[in-house]
Parts: structure tokens; C-alpha cells; sequence
């Protein structure tokens, strides 16, 4: 019986020895554990700086290295706490790529009862260098010169300084550029398009055609595509200038169209904004935009107008001989306003974005029909100078382009 209870008390002992050690390791165990997690913790904080940094960076307009440090230690330092004691380090590449690497220290709690005090960590983000991506683009431009300033001709010489720097940032004008490809469409009253297109099936001109183009019968001029109704030109005898650049990547030939545009008088908006459209369009009449890679790019068109509508879709007595279309000699400006209306609206809704400029323009129904056209409201912009002009060319140039992370 003593032999028994002798047999109990060693086993209690062992068990009570075995518990405290079992504990013990578990106590060790968890606390490894929160080491590590603690370290993962940190390591992600660290990655998700690194990728704020690295952005800021790339979307800022500076060009020194040292201004691109400054911002991502900005970005670093105002995101995490005093005592974290990042080191951050940003490179520039000669591409203009951009790598910031954010590397911390971890104090082990637990494991430094195994010889190891601390840990190190980086985490590391790229970005490449800043550009439009895949951009077809359409610069629809009000040619009527109706502000009293004159602003057309600022217009085409930021216009022009901006194709320069539109897709990279410096000056590098390319004629095979398959990035970013641009179109012009210069217009008043009418749209003038190269008479290279006569004879072909989409287009019902006369003889002697100089390239203007007026309207399809109702509804198709509200319409880019062919379908089954003719595009309709006339001789305008030298009433249309300034001639329609299809989507290019050759950016001289868009230079060259925009520093040819000359001043004429009245507007119809819906007129420019069609044929813009049809630039971006991958249907007949204009198909320039009809490239294996169609769906990869984006469309976005900039409307620029001094003035609002001053006719509207009508012939009002007008008639020339040969002419199967309708002619934009109406006096209905709320009629040209609705139809403005419509057609911005049909653009939008094929996913293209519209930026619109009004240029020195005081009429309040004029500037609520553009700011309503645009996209949203950040995408309508006013000048009332060359300055005021050129900083909405760079916000419009900003916003498209596009900044991403590569790593």
C-alpha cells in the first residue's frame, strides 16, 4: 500500500515537471511567433510606403534627384511614426524609371534569448517612367476667334509646344510615335477635310470640291459612323479653313496642321465634335483608329472654343446646286445647343473622355453647355490668357498621363 502512494507522489512530481516544461516551451513558442509576426508587420508597412513614396514621386513634375528624394522622404516620414527610423533611398534611372527603397530594423522581444537582437528588412517599389500609354487623342479646336483677346493664336502655339512634350516630357518629336497618336480637327461653321477622300464610297461631293462638309439629314448628323447614308460635301469657294489631320502617331504632321489653322467666323459646335469623334471612331469614314491594339488604348478628345454656338443645323434658304446634305445656316442656337448637348453625351457614352476649354467666354449658358459636355466638372478648364491657357494644357497633360507601379 506505501509502495503505491510512493508510485503516485513520483508520478505528480514528474507530471508537474513535465507541465512547467511544456509551458515553458510554449511561452518561448508564442512568443517567437509574435516576433515574427511582428516582423512581417513591419515589413508590409514598410512595402506599402514604399509604393506611396515611389508614386508621389513619379506623379510630381520634378526632374532632380534630390527634389524625388525630398518627396519620398516626405511621403515616408509624414505616414509613419517619429521613432519607425526608416532609411529611405530613391533612384533615378537614365529612363526616367523611378525605385524607392525603404529599409527599418526590428527589435526580436523573444528570439534574442537565441543570440539575435534584431532583424533587418527592405522593401522595394518601381515605377516606370511617366508617359500617356496607349493614347488616341482628339484636339477638336474652335477656329472662329470670337474673344476680343485673340486667343486663337496663343492656342496654337501652346497647342503646338504641347505636342511636344506629350508624351514623354521632353522634347522629342517622333513621326512614328505608337504610343500616343493625335488628331486635329480645326473648325467654324464647317469642317474641312483632305479632298484625298474624293471618290470614295462613304462620301457624295461635287465637282470642284474644296473639302468642306456639311450635315447628313436628320438623324445622322448626330452620327459618326457611314452606315447607309453618304457623308456630304460642297464647294465652299474658300470658306473652310484649316484642314483635318486624321489620327496619326506622326507628330509632325500634327504640328504642322495645328500651325496652318487660320481664323474664320461663326460656330457650330456639333459640326467639330462629330468629326472628332469620327478621328477616334474605328468605323467607317475615318479608320485610322482601327489598330489590333484598339481595346488596349484609351480615347480622350479636348474641345476648344472661344465662343458658343451662332448656327445651327438648317439650310435657312441656302442652296446650292449638287448638294445632298444640309447645311449648318440656321439661326436656332437653342436648337444647336441641344444638339451639342446630344453629342457630347453619345461621345461620353462610347467611353471617350472629353476635356473642354472655354476660351475668354463670359456667356453663362455658353460655359454651362461646355462644362456639361466635359467628362466631369474637373475636366472643364477656362482661360482668359495665354498664361491661364497654357497652365490648363499642363493640367489637361497631368491628368492623362498615366503613373503606375512596375514592382
Amino acid at each position: 500500500m506505501s509502495y503505491l502512494k510512493d508510485l503516485i507522489k513520483d508520478d505528480r512530481g514528474s507530471l508537474t515537471t513535465l507541465f512547467g516544461f511544456s509551458l515553458s516551451v510554449m511561452t518561448i513558442g508564442m512568443g517567437i511567433g509574435m516576433d515574427l509576426l511582428s516582423l512581417t508587420s513591419r515589413s508590409n508597412d514598410a512595402q506599402y510606403l514604399a509604393d506611396m513614396a515611389v508614386l508621389a514621386a513619379a506623379a510630381s513634375e520634378k526632374r532632380t534627384p534630390w527634389e524625388l528624394q525630398d518627396i519620398a522622404e516626405s511621403v515616408v516620414n509624414g505616414n509613419s511614426a517619429a521613432d519607425a527610423g526608416y532609411d529611405v533611398t530613391l533612384t533615378l534611372s537614365l529612363d526616367r524609371s523611378m525605385t524607392v527603397q525603404v529599409s527599418g530594423e526590428y527589435d526580436y522581444q523573444f528570439l534574442d534569448v537565441f543570440g539575435r537582437d534584431k532583424a533587418s528588412y527592405t522593401a522595394t517599389a518601381e515605377a516606370p517612367p511617366v508617359g500617356l500609354g496607349k493614347l488616341d487623342l482628339a484636339l477638336v479646336i474652335d477656329i472662329t476667334d470670337d474673344s476680343t483677346g485673340g486667343l486663337l493664336s496663343g492656342l496654337i502655339e501652346t497647342a503646338n509646344d504641347y505636342v511636344n512634350t506629350l508624351n514623354t516630357g521632353v522634347v522629342d518629336i517622333v513621326e512614328d510615335n505608337t504610343e500616343v497618336r493625335i488628331s486635329v480637327v480645326p473648325f467654324s461653321q464647317y469642317v474641312k477635310i483632305p479632298t484625298e477622300y474624293e471618290g470614295e464610297p462613304w462620301l457624295d461631293v461635287p465637282t470642284g470640291w474644296d473639302g468642306c462638309m456639311g450635315s447628313r439629314s436628320e438623324w445622322w448628323h448626330k452620327r459618326p459612323e457611314w452606315g447607309t447614308k453618304r457623308l456630304q460635301g460642297f464647294t465652299a469657294g474658300g470658306e473652310c479653313h484649316g484642314t483635318l489631320q486624321p489620327l496619326t502617331g506622326n507628330l509632325l504632321a500634327v504640328k504642322d496642321a495645328i500651325l496652318s489653322i487660320n481664323t474664320n467666323e461663326n460656330t457650330y459646335l456639333p459640326g467639330g465634335l462629330v468629326w472628332g469623334w469620327r478621328t477616334l471612331s474605328r468605323s467607317v469614314p475615318l479608320v485610322e483608329a482601327d489598330t489590333p491594339d484598339y481595346h488596349e488604348r484609351r480615347r480622350a478628345m479636348v474641345l476648344v472654343s472661344d465662343g458658343g454656338n451662332t448656327k445651327s443645323y438648317g439650310d435657312n434658304g441656302l442652296i446650292v446646286p449638287g448638294f445632298g446634305g444640309t447645311f449648318h445656316n440656321g439661326t436656332d442656337v437653342n436648337d444647336a445647343n441641344l444638339v451639342t448637348a446630344e453629342v457630347c453625351q453619345s461621345i461620353k457614352d462610347e467611353g471617350i473622355i472629353i476635356y473642354a476649354v472655354a476660351l475668354s467666354i463670359a456667356d453663362g449658358t455658353t460655359l454651362t453647355l461646355l462644362e456639361n459636355c466635359a467628362t466631369s466638372p474637373a475636366k472643364f478648364l477656362t482661360a482668359a490668357d495665354d498664361i491661364t491657357l497654357d497652365l490648363a494644357f499642363r493640367k489637361i497633360g497631368k491628368d492623362l498621363r498615366q503613373v503606375r507601379l512596375s514592382r
